[in-house]
């Protein structure tokens, strides 16, 4: 009589636990993969977390270079004016005050120290301090007709036109062409009424700088737009 051969159909012999043993193997190995993926991105975290991050934007390398600089050249006004300046870029205001002041210590006599220590003070609102430091820089260099409309703009922004217009003429007789000092200039006149004045200032900015937006929008207000505009050109 032969043997009977033995199911392994739904039965619970070693045959059928040899066909389970490829399933629970390949659990196994995914279970091994996400475990070694968790440790790899834990490793990364730890590094990000373990060292100290350098410089990530085109601000911070900035500033991070100045501050090389300083900590070489702590005597040399460039490089507090460079350090200052980049802080002052970030909204560091109290540090960049800080090396302005020290930069225009070291060159008292540098019109540009002068005048980033005069904005400083302009952004923290110390206006009679920047008042002060533009005076400065202006008495350094007195045909920089750039300071001469900082000066001019500052008093204009505090209602003080009569002074502000007054600068502003001193800007336009160190630089003539000079589009952006006539137009604000031709806006001092018109908050003292003299729009005459003022027009002939927008019209003058017009013709050193044809489509300057201010100088038309200005000339329009004066209501002289079509006065003496023609044949003006050089």
């Amino acid at each position: 009589m032969s043997e009977a051969i033995p199911s392994t159909v739904g039965g619970s012999g070693d045959g059928a636990k040899a066909h389970r043993r490829p399933g629970r193997v390949l659990r196994i190995a995914v279970l091994a993969v996400g475990l070694m993926v968790v440790a790899v991105l834990l490793l990364l975290l730890y590094q990000l977390i373990a060292k100290p991050a350098g410089p990530r934007t085109m601000a911070e390398l900035k500033i991070a270079n100045a501050e090389a600089l300083v900590k070489k050249k702590p005597s040399d006004p460039a490089a507090q004016l460079e350090l200052g300046s980049a802080y002052l870029e970030v909204g560091k205001d109290k540090e960049a005050l800080e090396h302005l002041q020290l930069a225009a210590s070291l060159a008292p006599t540098n019109w540009l120290t002068r005048y980033a220590l005069a904005n400083a003070y302009v952004v923290i609102g110390d206006t009679p301090a920047a008042i002060k430091e533009f005076e400065q820089a202006i008495s350094v260099a007195p045909g920089n007709g750039a300071l001469r409309y900082g000066l001019g703009e500052l008093y204009m922004r505090q209602g003080d036109y009569k002074t502000g217009a007054k600068v502003l003429e001193g800007g336009v007789l160190v630089d003539p062409t000079a589009a952006d000092t006539r137009a604000l200039l031709g806006q001092a006149y018109e908050r003292l009424g003299r729009r005459a004045e003022a027009a002939k200032q927008y019209r003058e900015a017009l013709r050193f700088s044809p489509g300057l937006q201010e100088a038309t929008a200005g000339l329009a207000r004066t209501g002289q737009s079509g006065k003496g505009s023609k044949g003006q050109g050089r």
